[in-house]
């Protein structure tokens, strides 16, 4: 009679089990049912597979991207505070930004592409709207919603295939270059400065200027920040070399964590901890209140804006849809004339958009970044890597100031490694050309060393024109209206510019 009883106990509860099994492995397959539509829901929207990619590629390189542009979330607060906007509302506006703007143009252009707040874009508001031409911030702040209303209306317009041939190739990537190497420099001072290059000197003696700049350098140069920069680095282009894609994030990664357990050991590590972002004090706290000045102000804005985003924009093109980098001008014609009219439309659109909403919370206009070439480099062929981006920078939001754990030895290697790849464009680059050569110099040139994408990209128009009229006798066969129009423009922004 026990027996029979203990029997059927244990097959109740066998039977109960079995019962749970089943409703487990139910539950299972129904999430991964879920799942799987769901990621194959998000494959088809990003067109991931079709483009022979995987979600680990486009999230690595997305993260690479966010590593690389990270920079702007500790100098754009820096530079804005200096014109008086509060450090945390500028920190804030920026990463809330750079994540929406980053997110939405990916997400429609389907390209790996990040925006966020120009260099040059950025100084032209703080040093000549501001402390140069005397406009509050919020007056200049109300400039850049305007000036980003008019470049998305312009984009609709005109801009694309026109303006496209308007701007060679040499030119294009003579920018391109300026503002790569302004972004290694960038990086590479911003390393040096936080180790405290250019400290003042105590000495009254002269003749010791020289000798203590060398120890200042040589302090640096041994100091262990200095030292891991340079190994991840080699690190970086060592694994890129081997197209390992894990090779742009992981050195980075690594890099922060040495770096994180060095400043804890030395207790130098300074870290704010979490923090709610900060609008109030600069969300539509627009002025209207112009000077006569704002007349050539505001053309002057969009042509810069126009020529940073637009050559930068197409040289992202160029790493993302042409096999080997390819400069043929009828096969890029071809390209943004046909499959990609619409991501060059659209990219152009949402950079005018995008100004006019950083204006609302009085910040500067926003500009494709050239770090977008480090997500293709790192295997990204769609816009989930920029997805990926702006959530890094949305996140950052929460932390403040990110830059404390973040160390700019993890970030310097991989903007000098943009700018290495940048510069590997001088291979389709005909040098015996003087013709072409002279305006590319004249751009890597003056960006970097003036800080203004404006003036170089100014003084590059005028010489390429310059040079097609009168150094070369079949180039000025090839000038178009657009370019005449162009040049003009040009003329009297960079006369404006210098002049006033």
């Amino acid at each position: 009679m026990l027996d029979s009883s203990s029997s059927s106990d244990t097959n109740l509860f066998l039977l109960a089990k079995n019962e749970e099994q089943e409703e487990y492995q139910a539950k299972t397959a129904s999430n991964s049912l879920y799942k799987s539509r769901y990621v194959a829901y998000v494959d088809q929207l990003f067109h991931i597979s079709e483009r022979g990619s995987n979600f680990k590629t486009e999230t690595i390189a997305g993260i690479a991207m966010f590593f690389t542009s990270l920079y702007i979330l500790k100098i754009q607060p820096y530079v804005l505070n200096g014109v008086g906007i509060p450090e945390r509302s500028a920190f804030s506006s920026t990463a809330l930004i750079t994540g929406l703007a980053t997110i939405t143009t990916g997400y429609i252009t389907t390209i790996p592409i990040l925006l966020s707040t120009g260099m040059g874009e950025n100084y032209f508001f703080s040093d000549r709207l501001v402390k140069h031409f005397n406009y509050h911030w919020r007056d200049a702040s109300s400039l850049v919603v305007v000036e980003g209303l008019i470049f998305s209306v312009l984009a609709l317009i005109i801009f694309r295939k026109r303006i496209s041939k308007a701007l060679p190739p040499g030119f294009r990537i003579g920018v391109s270059f300026g503002i790569a190497l302004f972004l290694g420099m960038v990086g590479m001072s911003t390393l040096l400065q936080s180790q405290g290059k250019g400290k003042s000197k105590n000495s009254n003696d002269s003749s010791n200027d020289d000798y203590e700049q060398n120890i200042d350098t040589i302090d640096v140069v041994i100091s262990y920040p200095f030292i891991l920069a340079t190994v991840t680095l080699v690190a970086i282009v060592s694994m890129s070399a081997r197209n390992l894609k894990s090779g742009f994030i992981v050195p980075s990664i690594i890099c922060t964590i040495i770096s994180i357990i060095i400043r804890l050991a030395t207790r130098s590590l300074v870290y704010e901890g979490w923090a709610l972002p900060q609008f109030g004090e600069i969300f539509f706290k627009l002025r209207f209140k112009w000077h006569l000045s704002a007349i050539y102000l505001l053309p002057s804005l969009i042509i810069d804006h126009m020529f940073d985003s637009l050559c930068t924009l197409l040289t992202i093109i160029h790493f993302a849809f042409l096999d080997n980098v390819s400069f043929d001008e009828e096969a890029f014609i071809a390209l943004i004339s046909g499959p990609r009219t619409k991501t060059l439309r659209f990219s152009m659109v949402l950079t005018g958009f995008w100004s006019a909403v950083s204006g609302l919370f009085c910040n500067s206009q926003i500009c494709p970044f050239i770090e977008s070439i480090v997500g293709s480099a790192a295997g990204a062929k769609t816009g989930f890597a920029s997805v990926v981006t702006g959530l890094c920078f949305i996140i950052s939001l929460f932390i403040y100031p990110i830059t404390s754990l973040i160390p700019e030895e993890a970030t310097t290697p991989l903007m000098i490694f943009t700018t290495a790849v940048v510069f590997s464009l001088s291979n389709y680059i005909d040098f015996n050309n003087l013709v072409v050569t002279i305006p590319i110099i004249v751009s890597t040139i003056c960006i970097p060393l003036t800080q203004s994408v404006l003036i170089g990209t100014l003084l590059s128009y005028v010489f390429l024109v310059l040079c097609w009229l009168i150094g070369d006798n079949k180039k000025y066969k090839e000038i178009s209206p657009s370019m005449i129009v162009l040049f003009i423009l040009t003329l009297f922004s960079l006369i404006f510019y210098l002049f006033t």
